[in-house]
């Protein structure tokens, strides 16, 4: 379960944008004691809509580009983008699960394409390094 400020910091989305798709049904929450909270399935049903979707594609290549361009992140910051299989939503969790853990601020997306699925991080070195061997472990894993 995660919480505004986490949704606010995963996704890069202003917390006016989220509180608006909140009201219009976009997303779906449950507010306990004044605060939202968003389990992992309303996050997946709210990026697998098309309005959202689209947006989200286009955000993500002009965060890609604005990195290239250096106009985002930090000097330290390195991006990476990995192309993989992903076979099931359980594996798509547990790469979100494993890049919720890291500390600090960081770009994230998996981004749907035909039969493949790209990551994209933009962050520090050590979590990009760290997220890219998870990966291809996962990668391994199926292989075996």
């Amino acid at each position: 379960m995660y919480d505004l400020k986490q949704l606010i910091e995963m996704f890069d989305l202003p917390e006016r944008t989220i509180r608006r798709h909140l009201n219009k049904g976009f997303l779906r929450g449950e507010k306990i004691k004044n605060k939202w909270y968003f389990l992992e399935e309303n996050i997946q049903e709210y990026f697998n809509q098309n309005k959202i979707r689209k947006k989200y594609k286009r955000d993500s290549l002009l965060s890609i580009e604005n990195y290239i361009n250096g106009f985002k992140g930090k000097d330290s910051d390195v991006c990476l983008l990995r192309r993989i299989r992903i076979t099931s939503k359980k594996e798509l969790n547990k790469i979100t699960s494993f890049v919720n853990q890291f500390e600090g601020s960081f770009y994230f997306r998996i981004n749907d394409y035909n039969n493949y699925f790209v990551v994209q991080f933009i962050g520090e070195s050590n979590a990009a390094f760290s997220l890219n061997e998870y990966v291809e472990g996962l990668d391994n894993e199926r292989t075996i």
